[in-house]
């Protein structure tokens, strides 16, 4: 035998020796937890056509679309009140002419068709109701941009 050869010999009985052992296991685990969680998918714009000489309220709606992770549920959708008038209206603006109206909104979310493989979804029914007569409100279109929250 060389001397050549007893390092190739050697390895490969070292590899061999490697390869036969039994690997060694211990159980892990691995837990999760998931959380409630939402996100609004769609919030539709309200519109309404307002003439200040009919004897009733013009009202418009819309909606807003919420997606959870599945089973969990919205429990609480909101406007942002911070830019309400002190009697709970939100001013439409055209320029510095105002048309005063009233924000609603569900108060609970109705469960929408849902595909089990995307979660669960819910809507809000959203509501701006302008009351009748508001005589200072010239023609020409008014709009404001309020925000729409969901809680869980």
């Amino acid at each position: 035998m060389h001397l050549n050869t007893v390092p190739f010999l050697l390895a490969a009985t070292l590899l061999s020796g490697a390869v036969a052992a039994s690997p060694a296991n211990a159980p892990v685990a691995v837990n999760a937890t998931v959380t409630d969680a939402c996100e609004i998918t769609a919030a539709d714009q309200i519109l309404f056509n307002y003439q200040a000489a009919t004897s009733t309220a013009a009202t418009g709606s819309g909606k807003v679309s919420v997606r959870c992770n599945l089973d969990s549920s919205p429990f609480l959708g909101y406007w942002d009140d911070t830019q309400w008038n002190a009697d709970g209206s939100v001013d439409l603006m055209n320029g510095t002419n105002k048309l005063n109206v009233v924000l609603t909104t569900d108060i609970d979310p109705t469960l929408a068709p849902s595909n089990p493989a995307d979660g669960s979804r819910y809507t809000y029914g959203l509501t701006a109701t302008a009351a009748a007569q508001q005589w200072t409100a010239p023609n020409g279109s008014y709009s404001a941009v309020v925000d729409y929250y969901i809680g869980w």
